[in-house]
């Protein structure tokens, strides 16, 4: 009955003065139908140290944008290791592209950018082969900084920062290297 603000408000209050009691109750909000509750519900879970997986897993496939964002962000933010397969998978999740309305191809969000850099922190070593072929393919040059900082975390390799070209050059022959004939 009461309007957003209010019941965002109150969400982050009852963490606040009930400290690390309130999570069961935070925790029924993460399954709230109104997206502003879920997504109060994931930022209290992070700020009192949350740290089950089942409920970020619910949230990393939510339907609202902002909420997958959110959870994203207190994976990565609590090391989640476990999840790191959910959140790999995330970047096959349509929902996380849009349609141009110009040339009707599928564009990337700005959450991708988020995956891309959470797998890395998260150092996913599955994803390693992946992102090396992402790297070298012209098709993915607008996320090459994230799958840079990804791969850095991963294989513990300082690439350059600046240059795609030596960039590309780098994770090349971290890969060539890393073939057997």
């Amino acid at each position: 009955k009461f309007p957003d603000r209010n019941r965002w408000v109150a969400t982050f209050l009852l963490g606040r003065v009930m400290g690390r009691k309130s999570i069961p109750f935070m925790t029924k909000f993460s399954k709230h139908p109104n997206w502003v509750m879920r997504l109060a519900s994931y930022k209290s879970l992070l700020a009192l140290g949350e740290k089950d997986p089942k409920i970020y897993s619910k949230g990393l496939k939510d339907p609202s944008l902002l909420v997958r964002f959110q959870s994203l962000d207190s994976v990565s933010r609590l090391n989640l290791t476990e999840l790191a397969p959910t959140v790999w998978s995330m970047l096959y999740d349509k929902r996380n592209y849009y349609s141009s309305k110009k040339d009707n191809k599928k564009k990337r969000q700005h959450i991708v950018k988020s995956i891309v850099k959470t797998v890395g922190d998260l150092k996913f070593k599955k994803a390693e082969e992946a992102l090396l072929k992402m790297v070298l393919n012209k098709k993915y040059d607008d996320i090459l900084k994230e799958m840079n900082y990804a791969l850095s975390k991963i294989t513990n390799k300082k690439a350059p920062v600046d240059d795609p070209v030596m960039i590309k050059r780098f994770w090349k022959k971290h890969q060539l290297a890393k073939m057997t004939f």
